[in-house]
């Protein structure tokens, strides 16, 4: 990999986006260490630069005709990982990041990816295998929670508005539990429609309107939360983004069967029905196990189910 000329990408790009080289560099490399990267006086490993670009909301897909031996290969694994785990392949993804760990090293950029990537996997197969037992489902989201913390901390010690987020790190934050509030989902939200390219706009927007939408419903706040669930789904237009499809109808449902404190009617109902049906169909076609927790929502709500339901 020829750093000049990925020193000059980089550099041209955090110019045209108006960052500062502290803030691109916070959490993975001193401001002096990333000053002589961009001046091509250092070495800088492949991870390092795709998380730099993005960063700055730019693909580093447009490196892979600069790469050549190991770095190549090392791209070329990544892309398999989450190719396997875009497709639900949790088993597949499992072996991928074994033999990919062990061939990484130590650098704490390829640790946090392993870590994600694993937390990643573990979700999957929560979501896949129907079997599991209660017990198992919670040592499952256990093990992935602490995962996500430690991925967070290597390059996100402190969260702060301002910070960039390559998407490694916009995942982690997105796929973290506890610990996030409004204000820093608002941020996130204006970051992503910010910095990020339309593809990764219709990749990541339904996933940042979901985990809003989700912390507005936890504050009552269901006008809103709504809101930020019609924006999600009006966003989604690609294959990578229609999985939480499923999720936002379901929130959707929910969130209509709490407002105002009253028992919803007629119209209503069928509104949050029709939501529930949406949601069940892609769960459905995708063997998500939360099909049957729709289906048990809408027996509990008392709502009437489409004839072709079952």
């Amino acid at each position: 990999m020829d750093r000049h000329k990925v020193a000059n990408i980089i550099s041209r790009c955090r110019r045209q986006k108006g960052v500062q080289q502290e803030v691109l560099c916070r959490g993975i490399c001193s401001n002096a260490n990333y000053s002589r990267i961009e001046s091509g006086d250092a070495e800088i490993p492949l991870v390092m630069v795709q998380a730099f670009l993005e960063r700055l909301g730019v693909d580093p897909g447009q490196l892979e005709q600069l790469l050549e031996g190991e770095d190549y290969s090392f791209y070329r694994k990544r892309r398999d990982i989450e190719k396997a785990l875009q497709d639900g392949l949790d088993a597949q993804a499992g072996k991928l990041l074994d033999a990919y760990e062990g061939a990484v090293g130590e650098d704490r950029l390829e640790i946090q990816y392993v870590k994600y990537c694993r937390a990643q996997v573990a979700h999957l197969h929560m979501r896949q295998d129907a079997s599991l037992n209660p017990g198992e489902r919670e040592r499952l989201a256990r093990d992935a929670g602490q995962l996500l913390q430690e991925a967070e901390s290597l390059t996100i010690p402190q969260r702060r508005r301002g910070m960039l987020l390559s998407r490694t790190e916009l995942g982690i934050l997105l796929a973290e539990t506890e610990g996030i509030g409004l204000d820093e989902m608002q941020y996130i939200q204006d970051f992503v429609r910010r910095y990020y390219n339309r593809e990764w706009k219709e990749e990541y927007l339904p996933q940042v309107q979901l985990k809003y939408a989700g912390l507005l419903a936890e504050e009552g706040e269901y006008d809103r939360a709504l809101a930020e669930i019609r924006q999600g789904l009006a966003a989604v237009k690609s294959g990578k983004s229609y999985r939480c499809c499923a999720d936002l109808h379901f929130l959707a449902a929910q969130v209509a069967g709490r407002m105002n404190g009253k028992v919803p009617g007629k119209k209503e109902q069928k509104e949050q029905a029709w939501e529930c049906w949406q949601a069940y169909r892609l769960y459905d076609m995708n063997r998500n196990p939360r099909a049957e927790e729709v289906k048990d929502y809408m027996k509990t709500a008392g709502l009437a189910e489409p004839e072709d339901f079952s």
